[in-house]
């Protein structure tokens, strides 16, 4: 939160543009523990979207599910963001 500061923005404005933009940050962002557990300090994602992507040869929607490196990723920040907040009480 404190690099996001430098832009004047609020916490508020933050998770706004977090979660309007969510394929963006959770799915084309790194593929970092330290990346989910700042996307998780601003909203609390409870999984990794599915991406929909229109195929216009079967003219149905394609579901693209992240790859399992990027699911592990997120769940263990966001096992390690439920300890930490377990431990400062």
């Amino acid at each position: 939160m404190d690099k996001f500061n430098i832009y004047g923005l609020d916490k508020k404005l933050i998770s706004k543009l977090i979660v309007d933009e969510k394929n963006e940050f959770l799915l084309n962002g790194p593929n970092t523990i330290e990346w989910y557990l700042t996307i998780l300090s601003c909203h609390n994602f409870i999984k990794l979207p599915i991406l929909k992507v229109w195929n216009r040869d079967t003219r149905k929607c394609d579901l693209i599910e992240p790859d399992e490196s990027r699911k592990t990723n997120f769940e263990q920040a966001k096992k390690l963001l439920k300890e930490k907040k377990k431990n400062s009480k």
